[in-house]
């Protein structure tokens, strides 16, 4: 297999120098918005526009509540829309909602000949303390209800 792959210098791929990435253009183009230099939607706020347009058209169709039947009720209709919708609000989360990724550290190894019996003591009650919510709270890592 010698003879395969790039060779000193070269590049293959990536994007060109001087190209702006996406960071660098939604954030210019929210600038040109606020300064009045852009007269259309960004993508993110289509899909937030539409996501309320499903969500009205399904509350058009929707069942009737209790007593009160709808009159222009279309189930069909009712699920397509709501489906719709979800499907525009989960495009748009990542616009409106940071990710969260865990982490690990590896760092030096913990030197408790450093502290005093009252702050190693003070230390084993936070802990316990933490894993004690950590437990209590549901829908968290390492609970009993995940």
């Amino acid at each position: 297999m010698a003879g395969h792959g790039a060779k000193p210098g070269e590049r293959r791929g990536g994007r060109r120098k001087g190209t702006k990435n996406k960071a660098t253009i939604e954030r210019e183009l929210e600038i040109a918005r606020e300064v009045g230099e852009l007269n259309r939607l960004l993508g993110k706020d289509f899909l937030a526009k539409a996501m309320i347009k499903f969500h009205d058209l399904a509350l058009h169709y929707a069942p009737g509540l209790g007593e009160t039947p709808n009159p222009g009720a279309d189930e069909d209709k009712y699920v397509r829309y709501m489906t719709l919708m979800g499907e525009m609000g989960h495009k748009l989360a990542p616009f409106e909602s940071p990710r969260f990724a865990s982490i690990s550290y590896e760092g030096p190894e913990l030197d408790a000949s450093v502290y005093t019996d009252d702050e190693i003591a003070t230390l084993k009650k936070l802990v316990d303390k933490g894993l004690r919510v950590q437990q209590s709270s549901p829908g968290r890592n390492g609970s009993a209800q995940d």
